[in-house]
């Protein structure tokens, strides 16, 4: 693995663990193959990744994760600070498509 890679993963599983996300590592099976992502777990939440996932997919996992919540009490680099605002702006925009709030009438 990439140590920038790696080093951020670390980054974003503290940044989790401090706004209150657990973050587990299992072997997922299912019906619809997937690597993992947020659930709520008896009213707290956790992140849920396919132990062999790779790790770009962990880091995605997690960087949606964290797009997902206010992470502004957290400290993060200059650059996954970015990158999760970016992510936040392209889900809030998705929902609105989904919604049809952007719509024109």
């Amino acid at each position: 693995m990439p140590r920038a890679l790696a080093a951020s993963i670390q980054e974003l599983e503290k940044a989790a663990a401090q706004v209150g996300i657990t973050v587990r590592y299992e072997r997922l099976r299912g019906i619809r193959p997937t690597v993992g992502g947020l659930c709520t777990v008896k009213g707290e939440l956790h992140v849920i990744i396919e132990r062999r996932a790779r790790d770009h997919e962990k880091y995605e996992i997690l960087l949606d994760a964290l797009a997902r919540v206010d992470t502004d009490g957290v400290f993060l680099s200059p650059e996954l600070r970015k990158l999760i605002d970016e992510r936040r702006n392209l889900l809030k925009s998705k929902e609105n498509l989904i919604k049809g709030e952007d719509d024109e009438v």
